[in-house]
């Protein structure tokens, strides 16, 4: 029941927001199913929650009800999520991605665009995230040990710290 009251005061919030969106923008699919292929042969799939369409291109949310992250994380390449839904979505269309988004429901019993990333700087990240999966699939195919990238401040917050032992390896 709390959850079922949670959810109910939050739709009036969402609808007011869903209202201001579709003033710019044009829900067009959700729940949309993409795959990237690289190198020929290998696939990255993913599941969009939301691809609207605007006179700027396509715009893909992701909506999140627990822990967002933030654009920091993502502009720094530590969040790799929305970068790559821009890559997933292209990958299937001849229309850019201009724009992607989180949007938290139910943060302080809010709805909101959280770390929206558009435009150049969305195209730098496409790139870089394109490039590092590139490599990386190239050191898969050529057996290369992989090594950690993260600092060590990154290391401390990571799910696996422990279990990757970083501190161990050789550089």
């Amino acid at each position: 029941e709390l959850w079922l009251q949670r959810w109910l005061n939050l739709i009036p919030k969402f609808i007011d927001w869903e209202i201001k969106r579709q003033s710019n923008y044009t829900p067009l699919h959700h729940e949309a199913s993409k795959k990237l292929t690289i190198d020929g042969s290998l696939q990255v799939h993913g599941r969009l929650d939301r691809v609207d369409s605007s006179a700027d291109g396509y715009a893909i949310i992701d909506y999140k009800t627990g822990l967002t992250p933030t654009k920091k994380s993502i502009v720094a390449g530590e969040q790799v999520q929305l970068p790559m839904y821009a890559l997933l979505n292209e990958s299937n269309t001849d229309e850019k991605t201009s724009q992607v988004e989180f949007v938290a429901i139910g943060d302080s019993n809010t709805v909101k665009s959280i770390a929206v990333i558009k435009d150049d700087e969305l195209d730098s990240l496409k790139s870089e995230h394109l490039q590092r999966l590139q490599a990386f699939f190239q050191s898969l195919n050529q057996e290369t040990p992989f090594t950690a990238l993260a600092s060590d401040d990154t290391c401390e917050r990571c799910d696996a710290f422990g279990v990757c032992r970083k501190s161990f390896w050789d550089y």
